[in-house]
């Protein structure tokens, strides 16, 4: 095993996109008029949704990576991205992805209150810091409380906030229409953590950041528990009835080469089971397009995480685009026919184009997926994971 596995240079790469996006302390003006009463005459699934950085949304692009396709027909057909998807597209960054009203919130621990979320909203927001950088959660140790922006405690985050459009909207719409059912969600993402840092501190396997990394994170379960009781306990105050407990990952980019990956997920769904969430859905990872080292490490977690999503009860796979879009450098495009036969025989050049429908416009950033991408799989996991709980007889 490599020292510190091959995952330190995507961490050092995210490090560098969300160096600004520090954590604040009380609830913005525009949190503040987000914040809308849910109706106690509903029924209210609690989504979870929990990983790194393509949880969060980092992309940083302005331009759209759809720029020269006049055919949005085609281009959905070749793509796998919803027509209405592209249609909302409006930067690398953004898809407006239509939102129903009055039927999605998101649980603010601060302030112990539900947010509506609303079209084109990003996630994850408790406020802002000096700088105007929408921030998450921080872990104070000295009080022994979680809390917003405090320079003294940026590299404790328990939780970030989304820096463009995740997979959450188009997840919570497609939920909605697939289920009847609205949405409390939890967000817990943090860029560049390994798996173990999802673990409760107190397991046997959590592992602590290295010092001098640039990945850091602190209380990241402890947040989840807190969150999730904070969320039933606001549900049974006010009335609503709370149907089920569901959860989405997304992680796997920080533990590329790591050989113990089944395990610890595995360790890690089970500490949800117990809090009380009963089935959940694992959206597939890759990395950086066009790079050469990744390859064969993607090609095993690939395996670890198809074995998760197909052999397990209580897991389905939530999506496979990032996977499937993944592309390698072309000394490798053209040595592995497996590679070649995913993208139909194109030669690299066409490969590599159709392989940057899914990413940040940005070429230092191609590790991370753009709105469009992510509201796809946003979409295809709501579908997945509806069919595992309703097959389990939940309603």
């Amino acid at each position: 095993m490599r020292a510190g596995w091959i995952q330190r240079g995507a961490a050092l790469l995210l490090a560098l996109l969300l160096s600004a996006a520090l954590p604040v302390q009380a609830a913005s003006k525009k949190t503040a008029a987000k914040k809308k009463t849910a109706a106690a005459s509903k029924v209210y699934d609690i989504l979870l949704f929990w990983g790194q950085s393509n949880m969060l949304g980092c992309a940083a692009g302005t331009q759209s990576p759809f720029a020269g396709e006049t055919d949005l027909t085609a281009l959905s057909s070749a793509s796998g991205i919803d027509e209405d998807i592209l249609e909302a597209t409006v930067s690398a960054r953004r898809a407006n992805i239509a939102v129903p009203e009055d039927s999605v919130y998101e649980y603010n621990l601060l302030t112990d209150s539900l947010e509506e979320l609303h079209t084109g909203d990003l996630t994850g927001i408790t406020g802002t810091d000096a700088n105007g950088a929408y921030s998450g959660i921080t872990w104070d140790e000295e009080a022994g409380a979680f809390r917003g922006y405090h320079e003294e405690l940026a590299d404790k985050p328990a939780a970030k906030t989304s820096a463009s459009t995740n997979m959450i909207p188009a997840f919570c719409a497609a939920w909605k229409q697939l289920t009847g059912h609205d949405v409390i969600f939890l967000f817990a993402a943090v860029g560049g953590v390994g798996i173990q840092a999802f673990l409760p501190m107190d397991h046997a396997d959590y592992l602590p950041p290295v010092a001098d990394s640039t990945v850091q994170y602190s209380h990241i379960f402890e947040y989840i528990a807190a969150s999730y009781q904070g969320a039933k306990n606001l549900a049974a105050r006010s009335g609503y009835k709370i149907g089920g407990s569901y959860w989405v990952s997304c992680q796997g980019e920080g533990d590329i080469g790591n050989p113990s990956y089944e395990t610890y997920y595995r360790e890690v769904t089970d500490c949800l089971d117990a809090l009380g969430f009963t089935e959940g859905a694992l959206v597939e990872t890759s990395s950086t397009i066009g790079e050469a080292v990744y390859y064969p490490y993607v090609e095993t977690m690939h395996t670890y995480q198809e074995t998760l999503g197909t052999e397990s009860a209580d897991i389905c796979l939530g999506s496979t685009l990032d996977y499937d879009r993944y592309l390698p450098d072309e000394t490798t495009y053209e040595a592995q026919d497996a590679v070649q036969t995913k993208w139909g025989g194109a030669s690299y050049e066409s490969a590599y184009q159709m392989a940057s429908w899914y990413v940040d416009t940005l070429s230092w950033n191609r590790v991370h997926l753009n709105g469009a991408a992510l509201s796809q799989i946003g979409r295809d996991t709501a579908k997945n994971l509806a069919a595992l709980v309703k097959a389990g007889n939940r309603k």
